[in-house]
């Protein structure tokens, strides 16, 4: 929060109050109550900043003015707003957003379109934002006027920002760079307030004082904690001067054609599309008819305005660049990036007030190619088999591997600016370190914190090393802790480090996964000082937690060996992983919002997930990815960018590979929730496979060639920079027994090691005998499609049919649609229509597709469950965990995942809420053995008891009969309990079950597990064959009776009247909306014809 104070006087956000009187009905009170608090800034802010509301007339009429008080301005721009909008549209937006983080009301915004699109096309707008600074440099700090009637350039988006800083005069980035033009000085510099460090100054020139105040953190309403600014990012952006506005694009064969008035970040086809020279890439066919773009080269340029001082060093940083490009300054030639996955800096000067800047962004589709043909040998996979529609070579340029198409995604290999540019001063008394890179571990009996400091530039060791008593200051205010250290100077160039050590005796409230305890974070602070440079600080929000890879030696029962555990073992603590496999959410970084990934890590707590696995073949994610999954307590699987294929070694890739790495470890180390690395996705399984069929005079270069990449290289990094977080050189491996068999084994996927992916869409995934016995499943799927409301928007109507075009061409999984067929054919009796099909049709089909995407997984991840914390007689099991493939899509068309890419939660994700509870009931029908067999599985840590209770439902009959109850049902701790086992005509005693086929099929069980108290703890249904014909069941009659907005708990619940049980009952929702109906999917069962269903927004 940004304000002004004449006296200089700190706030103390623990006396800030939200007064009742506000909300009274009557309206002299609220004007009343708004009055004192006028009187009161720092109280005012404070209720600006929650975005409490009064009435709309009270609203319009304090908020249209401009409030000045004793030297205090606030700044209401929303004024501009009102005039344009109406109060009472505004006042909406207000409250929708109001008490939300920035991120998350950005999220938001997106379902404000109304209200939006009137500010766009209201609002007027300056013609630069240069003008908005040459303003503010000529304005009173206290009531700037001029600077008021300027702000109306800022778009919606950073309208929102406004709101919720509550006090400032503009968006974050502008109002910075203000400050950097008013450069305050060194003597002053940035200090601590006597109450609390996280209130600070900045003395401008002028003498005057800027304030920003009170929580680092806040706590929006769903009460995670989210860290909205790093103290030293608020830092730094004083010495930052954003290149982000009026950017203009050509294609290199095309130079006549220019598109002006680009903001960064950005790519190519966003440009197009902006300027209609393209459709929505996702649209139809498009992934084939645009290939010509990452065929082409294009040009970024920009001429701006900076006066460069002699007293500083300047440097041209660019945060993410994808991917081959050249980059000129003033018409000189800077250099090239060849990384997507680093940042660039480059040392720059200028003589002239005007300036230029030139990015010219190779083909990366044609770069590929032409770095291939001149490598002394082939390196596979050469080109992706023919139903992917993708390009070739991916693995020689450092770029997101799926970007040149994959099963479930397009090759668009996109070409763009998609992280910050800037140019970055630094004065002489300045410390020339970037960035502090925070690591906690635990070492025997001490909790190890080690920061080090990572420069600008390497031109500066010399500096630092002779700057006098060079120290780092470590503080942790919520513990008390706080010390200084010496610096150590690291091996690699220009880093030096201190570390502190904490007794474990030391009271720390631990970070737990999910489901296991609170994910607790502290704020650790530090700072580096010198006698010779100001100093810089930095904090970060670091979890105690200790995690260990246990492999231990695994004996059968006959006494011989079988193999290691594989388990992660968290603050001592046996976890069973449960997650699926991320990917990128979108073929364009820079479309994807951090609200976006907030849902998608909401969802997957939500349905008890623990951990999530960053894929090898798309990007190290952005740090509210994982400053997320601290928070959420779900633990964070990082592959390194490297997936499916071999890849070149040459000293040039190796060198771009080991900077890569380094910069990502240093970057990520911080998080809690990472708790492993592991170096790529199934490269080592396509090497002992050989996948590629390449001769076997090579295969001894490419074993070579992968353990000069991955251990050589890639894990001596890694191990150098975090040595006490476990490293795998890939996944699947065999783990330690990987190690034993020189880093590749003979097979990688087996049963008594590491980890295992798993896929068969040809045996009956029904039958339990067809899946392995892992330690750990870390991939195994089977694919559906999305609904049909999130496909219309990318089709034509008369695509939307079955065997048409476009639904073969969207499947890029071969044989992936005659797959899903065969098993809804197998399992429901469905065969495709004879008759000219019709859009019902498809979305009958894509019903089926899910429903068998989602029984499938269940009884998967069930079988996996059945093997926790529990050997065979082989020594086969102590399965530990079971990650699906795979959470989220990237484009609307069939895939593995459980979220299609509107964030609609298809039928598989509604189950694993269920699969994947801490205490979960489930029963296997044997149709050799023909008996049920009853399994609880617990992550508690204490043993538990309960009481089972089976119903048995015959549909043919509309019957329902309690057949059995289990008393004293005693649960083991951490692992999974046989309770029970009958033979299926005990099973169904009593009932009006007719076990002769094909009546078996009507007839299933329920199971329900009783809490003392006779609460449901899980529930489970058991089925005695296949539904071979669903045209056979009873058809029940569902209607909607009533609906209840419940806001208090932000759901709505349908009342529904049904005829008799409806198997499977599927309700679907606009895109718009970001939730889940609760229980969707699962069998509607009317009590005394009633039923309802709950949506709740996440």
């Amino acid at each position: 929060m940004i304000f002004f104070d004449r006296e200089g006087q700190a706030c103390d956000p623990d006396k800030l109050y939200d007064p009742t009187e506000l909300f009274s009905e009557d309206s002299s009170k609220q004007r009343t109550a708004l009055s004192k608090m006028i009187q009161n800034p720092s109280k005012y802010l404070k209720f600006y900043h929650n975005g409490l509301s009064v009435s709309p007339d009270t609203f319009e009429e304090k908020f249209k003015s401009e409030l000045c008080n004793d030297g205090y301005r606030l700044h209401g721009v929303i004024g501009q707003m009102l005039d344009n909008c109406g109060v009472v549209k505004v006042l909406k937006l207000w409250q929708s957003i109001g008490a939300l983080s920035v991120n998350r009301a950005k999220s938001h915004l997106d379902h404000d379109k109304d209200i939006l699109t009137e500010l766009d096309h209201s609002l007027p707008f300056c013609d630069k934002y240069s003008n908005v600074l040459d303003k503010l440099s000529n304005v009173d700090v206290h009531c700037q006027e001029e600077y008021l009637k300027c702000i109306d350039s800022l778009d919606p988006a950073d309208y929102v920002r406004l709101y919720l800083l509550g006090a400032s005069a503009a968006d974050v980035s502008i109002f910075l760079s203000f400050i950097s033009n008013r450069r305050f000085p060194h003597s002053e510099g940035c200090s601590e307030m006597s109450r609390d460090e996280d209130v600070r100054w900045l003395t401008l020139s002028d003498g005057s004082k800027l304030f920003y105040c009170c929580d680092l953190i806040d706590v929006d309403f769903k009460g995670v904690k989210t860290v909205n600014k790093h103290f030293e990012d608020l830092q730094m952006e004083t010495q930052r001067f954003h290149l982000s506005d009026n950017w203009s694009l050509r294609r290199e064969d095309d130079v006549n054609t220019v598109y002006s008035n680009v903001s960064l970040p950005i790519y190519v086809h966003q440009v197009l599309l902006s300027n209609n020279v393209t459709d929505d890439p996702y649209f139809g066919f498009n992934d084939l008819n645009y290939r010509w773009i990452p065929e082409s080269n294009w040009t970024f340029s920009l001429v701006f305005n900076y006066s460069f001082s002699h007293d500083k060093k300047y440097f041209l940083v660019f945060e993410g660049l994808d991917t081959i490009a050249e980059v000129k300054f003033n018409g000189k030639y800077l250099g090239e990036t060849y990384n997507m996955f680093c940042s660039w800096n480059f040392p720059v000067s200028s003589d002239s007030d005007e300036n230029s800047l030139e990015v010219k962004i190779v083909s990366p589709v044609k770069s590929a190619l032409e770095k291939a043909e001149t490598y002394p040998y082939v390196v596979p996979q050469v080109c992706p088999v023919p139903e992917f529609r993708g390009f070739c070579q991916f693995n020689f340029i450092r770029k997101e591997a799926s970007s040149f198409s994959w099963d479930w995604g397009p090759g668009f290999a996109p070409q763009g600016i998609w992280k910050p540019v800037y140019l970055h001063s630094v004065e002489k008394h300045d410390m020339p370190v970037s960035f502090l890179s925070f690591n906690l571990f635990k070492n025997e009996s001490l909790w190890i914190i080690n920061v080090t400091a990572l420069p600008i530039d390497t031109s500066f060791p010399d500096a630092l090393r002779s700057c006098d008593n060079l120290q780092i200051k470590l503080n942790i205010s919520d513990l008390g802790y706080s010390n200084s250290s010496f610096v150590h100077w690291g091996s690699y160039p220009s880093v030096f480090w201190s570390s502190f050590a904490i007794p474990d005796i030391w009271p720390v409230n631990l970070w737990w996964p999910s489901g296991f305890g609170a994910p607790y974070l502290y704020r650790v602070s530090a700072v580096v000082s010198c006698s010779r440079f100001s100093p810089y600080s930095a904090q970060r929000m670091l979890g105690f937690r200790e995690v260990e890879l246990v492999q231990d030696e695994v004996r059968a029962d006959n006494g011989s060996s079988a193999g290691n555990t594989f388990f992660f073992r968290v603050n001592k603590v046996p976890i069973f992983v449960k997650g699926s496999n991320w990917i990128p959410a979108d073929a364009f970084q820079t479309r994807v919002t951090d609200g976006r990934l907030e849902y998608l890590l909401r969802s997957s707590k939500t349905a008890n997930m623990n951990m999530l696995r960053v894929w090898g073949g798309g990007v190290f994610e952005r740090e509210h990815f994982y400053e997320l999954a601290d928070q959420l307590g779900i633990m964070i699987w990082q592959d390194m960018m490297f997936a499916c294929s071999l890849y070149p070694v040459g000293p040039d890739f190796l060198d771009n590979v080991e900077e890569e790495v380094r910069v990502q470890i240093y970057k990520l180390r911080s998080h809690p929730s990472i708790v492993v690395w592991a170096g790529n996705n199934e490269n080592e399984a396509a090497l002992a496979q050989n996948w590629w069929s390449v001769p076997d005079e090579m295969l001894p270069q490419y074993r070579e060639d992968y353990v000069d990449l991955y251990v050589n290289t890639i894990q001596t990094v890694i191990e150098s920079i975090d040595a006490y977080r476990p490293c795998l050189t890939s996944s699947p491996s065999n783990g330690v027994e990987t190690i034993r068999e020189g880093y590749i084994s003979a097979n990688p996927y087996s049963e008594f090691f590491g980890d295992t992916h798993y896929y068969d869409y040809v045996t009956d995934c029904f039958d339990l005998s067809n899946y392995q016995i892992p330690r750990f499943a870390s991939e195994y799927g089977f694919q559906s499609w999305p609904s049909y409301s999130s496909i219309v928007p990318v089709t034509s109507q008369q695509e939307r049919k079955l065997n048409s075009d476009w639904f073969t061409e969207r499947n890029h999984h071969p044989d992936g649609n005659e797959q899903m067929l065969f098993n809804i054919h197998r399992h429901f009796g469905y065969e495709m229509p004879t008759r000219s099909n019709s859009s019902s049709d498809f979305e009958w089909f894509i019903y089926l597709t899910q429903l068998e995407n989602a029984l499938c997984i269940k009884t998967e991840t069930e079988h996996y469950l059945q093997y926790y914390n529990v050997l065979d007689s082989s020594g086969r099991g102590n399965t530990m965990g079971a990650m699906y493939w795979q959470l989220n899509d990237i484009w609307q068309a069939p895939s593995w995942a459980s979220i299609d890419y509107y964030g609609k939660w298809k039928m598989l994700h509604n189950f694993a809420l269920r699969f994947f509870e801490p205490v979960h009931l489930f029963g296997h029908y044997s149709s050799i053995e023909e008996d049920v067999t009853v399994f609880v599985s617990s992550s508690h840590n204490e043993s538990l008891r309960f009481r089972i209770e089976v119903i048995i439902y015959s549909l043919q009959q509309a019957n329902v009969t309690v057949n059995k109850v289990i008393t004293d049902v005693n649960v083991t701790s951490n692992s999974a309990s046989k309770i029970a086992q009958f033979p299926l005509f005990e099973f169904v005693n009593n009932t009006d079950c007719d076990l002769n086929e094909p009546s078996r099929m009507f007839c299933f069980a329920q199971l329900n597990l009783l809490a003392n108290d006779d609460s449901v703890v899980s529930t489970n249904e058991v089925y005695f064959d296949h539904f071979n014909d669903t045209s056979l069941f009873p058809c029940s009659e569902v209607d909607v009776i009533g609906l209840n907005f419940n806001q208090s708990n932000n759901e709505v619940t349908i009342k529904l009247a049904a005829s008799s049980v409806a198997l499977f009952f599927w309700m679907d929702h606009s895109p718009e909306f970001l939730g889940y109906w609760e229980n969707n999917g699962n069998h509607l069962v009317p009590i005394e014809g009633r039923a309802t269903r709950t949506f709740r927004f996440l």
